[in-house]
């Protein structure tokens, strides 16, 4: 019965290992950033006697990224924009006028070299999203509620120092959505195409799990 004993042992022993290992390496990672929405993306209306576009806003976000593995892991996210638009009206005077946005998303993220230890680890994302807008800038031309939205972004972050499980993060990150307003009424705008694309820059540390 003993080599019964030692077989079994010798087989249940890599599958335990490889658990253990994968608990270790197991992480929660919490970060919070500040960023900045680029005038890049294109108008939200653009009719003969209206056209609206966003200047600019400034975005709070936090992300609570879930990874498995060191390659492999999936991001939660909300964000919080404020900022400008610039209306343009039938008789071709421009005024920027405040909005908000509403941002959240579920991403997939692939780390791109998951080997680099004090480097500049780089991945991609991507997942489904919404966005709801609000603000004096759409009085006169109302949102479509909550909006569905798919997330790119890429980007990176590096260890702050190597007894610190602090990292800083950089991220570009764009929101593609159908951009329309006023559904249902004569006024109804013609969908557009839009992208979000928003700059973020802030630090990312564990909340479970050890920084590897």
């Amino acid at each position: 019965m003993r080599p019964a004993v030692w077989c079994v042992a010798m087989a249940l022993f890599p599958a335990g290992a490889a658990h253990a290992q994968t608990q270790r390496g197991f992480q929660v990672l919490l970060n919070p950033s500040l960023g900045m929405s680029l005038p890049f993306g294109g108008p939200y209306i653009d009719e003969t006697a209206l056209h609206k576009q966003q200047v600019t806003s400034a975005v709070v976000s936090a992300r609570f990224a879930l990874m498995p593995t060191r390659a492999l892991g999936v991001e939660a996210s909300a964000a919080v924009g404020r900022g400008l638009v610039a209306v343009r009206d039938s008789t071709n005077s421009v005024r920027d006028i405040p909005a908000t946005f509403v941002l959240s998303s579920v991403k997939g993220v692939l780390v791109v070299n998951p080997g680099v230890r004090d480097g500049i680890v780089l991945h991609v994302a991507t997942g489904p999203a919404v966005i709801a807008r609000s603000g004096r800038a759409w009085a006169d031309t109302r949102p479509a509620g909550v909006a569905p939205a798919l997330a790119i972004a890429a980007g990176g972050s590096a260890a702050l120092g190597k007894h610190t499980p602090w990292a800083f993060r950089f991220e570009l990150e764009d929101v593609i959505t159908r951009a329309q307003f006023n559904v249902g009424l004569a006024t109804e705008t013609r969908p557009l195409l839009h992208h979000d694309l928003i700059w973020s820059l802030g630090f990312s540390f564990p909340i479970l799990g050890r920084r590897r």
